[in-house]
């Protein structure tokens, strides 16, 4: 709860303080990207390794994800334009599955 408040108020005050446009919709796709992909770390991987798949992930991105004209490639959602859909949908998507996954995991087992 701590850790998101951290990193919500701070995004919230850019936001509401006129920050940008593009980065504050490039930091709201990028969140649920990146939090999507910590759940689904987590159901797949335990809590102690969910961050594994997003550092991953954000390395492959800062080193591979760029094209010749500085242009990301069409895997690098954080790194796309935000005027990019492919990256809207995939980032929606993974936060909706990894959401899905935690409720599952974390629902009791009848017997």
């Amino acid at each position: 709860m701590l850790a998101t408040a951290a990193v919500t108020v701070p995004f919230a005050a850019g936001w509401c303080s006129g920050a940008d446009s593009a980065t504050a919709q490039s930091v709201a796709r990028n969140l649920a990207y990146y939090s999507g992909l910590a759940l689904v770390g987590r159901a797949t991987l335990g809590n102690h390794a969910s961050t594994v798949i997003p550092t991953v992930l954000a390395l492959a991105v800062s080193v591979f994800g760029y094209g010749p004209e500085q242009s990301a490639h069409w895997w690098a959602w954080p790194a796309a334009d935000t005027s990019d859909a492919l990256s809207w949908a995939g980032s929606a998507a993974l936060l909706v599955i990894g959401l899905h996954q935690t409720a599952q995991g974390d629902r009791p087992r009848h017997q």
